[in-house]
């Protein structure tokens, strides 16, 4: 395999657009903060680890303790360490999602691709060719690698439907990286190396950059991509959003930004702007770039994020070992006031903390909603306390709504996101409407007003019967209800026959995936 192949930070080059003309938006002005990144030395021995990944509790890197380079796996929950390969050949450059770890394989002569299941401790071999496969990346159970079966490197991806080439020109593309069903890679069809990506869903391929330099290393996380560039004679970072076709410089330094990384709305590099090599982070959503490292004299190499948790290999102890940085980003919770009923506000509440569980006062908050957890609307914002507790009103409720909070970040904390919460309003179940005098084995109609529309003739719940005996009302009937149309919304109807004579009492049930199982008030009867 050649050095372009194996090194992600390899140097590259662009040309004219062939899908869609991206905007190029102006180098973003950066407040820069020092904030803190509490960081953790993950292995202590004499040789060296190198290209570490992260997923989740997950690290995985290379390692040269037994004399050649073995793939270990940290496991973060527990604090141990796992030895996944060995053969005396190498095995290098891993990459993991979830519990699934990739990586390349010399141990059959050329490169091949090989995977790992932490979670079952099978290891499949996921190439079989005469040629190198290399450089994978993974993300769920699809994996994207680098192949040059053809005569030339190519991006190949492998998944449960089977193996498929992505890319065709006979110049190479490498460097590939995944993000569910987005792929991107460097691509040297014209002449520099420029960045392209393709949806594996649609197909679709698209060119990024068109810039007459280089622009190599690509990273993607949904939407977006990040890449080193080097059109201001000096290697920095730059961005482009797939969503708006917008293309945006990052860094703005006379020294090198390289290796850029990304995980949601943080993108992490290796910076050279002071004495040494520093992490800096940068977050889209707050528009803050920060220092996260201060150990200007140790150089760094192989740097991965994954939410709130960066690892890198580290020379500071003479020898590479793998770190971990926990960025101090600020916390955010969410809950909701249920029951709610049919057609009325609720209260979505939490608070904003810092990692340490301090307050952060003074600060927006946005309510988000949403009814199929994928698709997001902004709210009107809440301001927090002086303990960084807020409280915003939700719309009047009638179905199922995910609802989540949003900080989007100021000068001094980066955003943060809550976990999204589901809340299902109870449906609008009225009153059973019954005689309250009956005669037993007589079968009568009752009925109720059912909200929201149900569609005629459709199950709509049932009717619970209870009888006093003993001085007890113990269950002793249930009747099956339908709808029917009343008006602009529905009525729920039963037949009903109570067989005994004595004290009787009834009431409605509804449920259903949109909202919360719903009892109505209880209808009274005297049966003879």
């Amino acid at each position: 395999m050649d050095t372009v192949s194996r090194f992600r930070t390899a140097v590259c080059a662009v040309a004219l657009v062939t899908f869609m003309s991206p905007t190029v938006a102006p180098a973003l002005a950066i407040p820069q903060y020092e904030v803190p990144m509490v960081e953790t030395r993950l292995t202590d021995n004499g040789d060296a680890q190198y290209a570490p990944a992260i997923s989740g509790s997950n690290v995985v890197y290379h390692d040269m303790r037994n004399g050649n380079f073995d793939v270990y796996a940290f496991d973060l929950s527990s604090g141990v360490e796992s030895r996944l390969t060995t053969s005396t050949a190498d095995q290098w450059f891993a990459d993991v999602s979830g519990d699934l770890v990739v990586w390349t394989d010399m141990r059959n002569g050329p490169d091949d691709v090989y995977s790992h299941d932490l979670a079952t401790g099978t290891e499949s071999r996921i190439t079989n060719d005469g040629a190198d496969q290399n450089d994978p990346a993974v993300s769920g159970s699809t994996i994207a690698f680098a192949d040059n079966r053809n005569g030339n490197w190519d991006v190949y991806t492998s998944s449960a439907a089977g193996e498929s080439r992505l890319t065709t020109s006979s110049a190479d593309q490498f460097q590939p990286d995944i993000s569910g069903r987005i792929v991107v890679w460097t691509d040297l069809r014209n002449g520099n190396a420029e960045i392209y990506a393709m949806d594996l869903q649609t197909g679709e391929e698209r060119r990024l950059t068109t810039d007459g330099s280089e622009q190599s290393a690509p990273a993607v996380s949904g939407n977006r991509v990040v890449y080193q560039d080097n059109r201001n004679l000096n290697w920095e970072i730059y961005s482009y959003d797939l969503a708006t076709d917008t293309e945006t410089r990052v860094t703005n330094n006379i020294l090198d930004q390289l290796a850029p990384a990304i995980s949601g709305s943080r993108a992490v590099w290796l910076d050279y702007r002071n004495i040494g090599t520093d992490i800096y982070c940068y977050d889209f959503a707050s528009e803050v770039e920060k220092r996260l490292t201060e150990d200007d004299a140790n150089p760094m190499t192989g740097l991965a994020i994954d939410g709130d948790a960066t690892v890198n290999s580290d020379n500071r102890n003479l020898n590479r070992d793998i770190y971990l940085g926990n960025i101090l980003a600020p916390r955010l919770t969410a809950g909701a006031e249920i029951p709610v009923a049919y057609n009325t506000s609720t209260s979505i509440w939490g608070a904003l903390t810092s990692a340490s569980g301090t307050g952060l006062s003074g600060r927006s908050v946005v309510l988000e909603s949403s009814t199929d957890g994928l698709e997001w609307t902004a709210g009107a914002p809440s301001t927090t306390s002086g303990e960084g507790a807020f409280s915003s009103a939700t719309p009047a409720l009638t179905t199922a709504t995910w609802f989540r909070t949003r900080f989007v970040g100021d000068e001094e904390w980066f955003s943060a996101l809550s976990a999204p919460i589901l809340v299902k309003p109870c449906s609008g179940l009225g009153t059973p409407v019954a005689r309250s005098k009956m005669t037993k084995t007589k079968t009568y109609t009752i009925y109720g007003g059912l909200k929201p529309h149900h569609t005629a003739g459709a199950s709509a719940g049932r009717v619970y019967a209870y009888r006093k005996q003993s001085g007890s009302w113990v269950l002793r009937k249930t009747f099956t209800t339908t709808a029917y149309d009343y008006s602009t919304y529905s009525r729920y109807r039963a037949s009903v026959k109570l067989p005994y004579s004595g004290s009787w009492r009834m009431r409605a049930y509804h449920s259903d995936g949109g909202h919360a199982t719903t009892y109505s008030n209880w209808r009274y009867a005297t049966v003879k």
